[in-house]
């Protein structure tokens, strides 16, 4: 996926109400490739990104983190 693609993949999922910068988005995937979560190759004049394997076991470890939080969440509001 391009950077491009993936803030307005946010823009869509947010409804709108996060649109993040270039100079917000290009740094954290900057980060995640040092750290080994995606690659990134040359497609023309663009840069497509791809989640690595590493990349996918972090994700996956850090929604079910979330999930969890939000379960407690709503657990103590209904108690």
């Amino acid at each position: 996926m391009h950077g491009l693609d993936m803030i307005n993949r946010i823009r869509e999922i947010t409804n709108g109400e996060w649109v993040p910068s270039p100079g917000s988005v290009y740094p954290v995937l900057h980060e995640f490739e040092l750290h080994g979560y995606v690659i990134k190759r040359q497609a023309g004049r663009s840069l497509l990104y791809s989640m690595t394997e590493k990349g996918e076991e972090a994700f996956n470890s850090f929604s079910s983190d979330v999930r969890n939080q939000l379960e407690f969440m709503n657990w103590i509001m209904n108690v």
